[in-house]
């Protein structure tokens, strides 16, 4: 007798004379009925999505279970605790979130972000494009503190080199004595450990700027930059973070985009 290709079923020869015909379809019928139901049974049912997003897991030898799509931003995480051994879940560590965005106004001459969630490790303020109108820095307060111990390290300016700053009342952060003109500035600031309500926090500032022919400089295209260390002496958790202008107002409409760290 003949066989099927896939399944092996049996059928007559083509030389055969059947001479049971409804024997021969019993038993061609009872064989397809058999595969049939066999691959039904170990087929995954479409009935176990229930939603856009949902995963289907293996729950044990020979079986799934349905892992239902996370929140935004989660991702998927090994926890041999859960059942079928993953889950979705907020990112462990790692990574930066935009907590505040958006455009310095020249008719302003300060920055203030209230209202910080305290659920990152670090705070990362990165600040584009910008210089004091006037005076010749930029100073950053946290909070209401209004003591800070600073100290600027900076090069290719004996005004900044070694520049000491002790118990300030804001956090000297850019200090703009010869840029009069937005050229490629850039201010980054860190906030470390700023959700501890155990210590000081720690504060790492770097700046950049291009002046343009400065005086006394001759012509051509004079870069700065220098890093400003210090602490701001309070053990409270920072939940509003400000720069402000020495004096009057911002030179240009620059960017801040201020990120949680994890």
């Amino acid at each position: 007798m003949a066989t099927t290709t896939n399944y092996s079923w049996t059928t007559p020869d083509d030389t055969d004379l059947v001479k049971d015909g409804a024997s021969a379809i019993r038993t061609l019928g009872s064989a397809i009925d058999t595969t049939v139901f066999n691959n039904a049974g170990a087929a995954v049912a479409k009935s176990l999505i229930d939603a856009e997003g949902d995963l289907i897991v293996g729950d044990a030898a020979d079986a799934v279970q349905r892992l239902a799509i996370g929140s935004d931003g989660n991702v998927l995480t090994v926890d041999t605790a859960v059942d079928g051994k993953i889950k979705w879940a907020a990112p462990a560590a790692g990574g930066m979130t935009v907590l505040a965005s958006g455009s310095l106004s020249t008719g302003s001459g300060s920055l203030s972000l209230t209202s910080i969630s305290g659920d990152y490790k670090n705070l990362q303020l990165v600040v584009r494009d910008v210089y004091p109108a006037t005076g010749n820095a930029i100073n950053l307060q946290l909070n209401a503190i209004t003591d800070y111990d600073v100290r600027i390290d900076g090069t290719d300016n004996t005004n900044l080199a070694g520049y000491y700053l002790f118990a300030t009342t804001r956090h000297r952060c850019y200090y703009n004595a010869l840029a009069t003109t937005n050229n490629e500035n850039l201010l980054v600031i860190d906030i470390y450990d700023y959700a501890d309500t155990t210590a000081n926090k720690l504060i790492v500032s770097r700046f950049q700027y291009n002046s343009a022919a400065p005086a006394g400089s001759g012509s051509g295209i004079v870069g700065e930059f220098a890093i400003v260390t210090g602490f701001a002496q309070s053990t409270a958790a920072i939940t509003d973070v400000a720069i402000q202008t020495n004096s009057g107002n911002f030179g240009a409409a620059g960017t801040y985009v201020l990120y949680g760290v994890k």
